[in-house]
């Protein structure tokens, strides 16, 4: 995997946008990600986390991208 999730990418965007004088918030942003309103995306795929994968997802939080820094 990459490290990052749309979430995490769609973070980076609209920072770049920014950067490039583009105003664009969040959800906008996560609108081109995902194709579609965050919202609708989750109503139509996002299910709910097994333990087994919550655990996966713990155990690799130190590879995970940082977006704090909107870097």
């Amino acid at each position: 995997m990459a490290g990052f999730c749309r979430n995490c990418l769609a973070k980076w965007y609209r920072d770049e946008a920014e950067l490039h004088g583009i105003s664009l918030d969040y959800d906008q942003a996560r609108e081109h990600i995902y194709g579609m309103s965050h919202t609708d995306w989750k109503d139509r795929y996002q299910v709910a986390a097994g333990a087994e994968q919550k655990q996966a997802f713990e155990s690799t939080r130190s590879a995970h991208a940082d977006t704090r820094g909107g870097n």
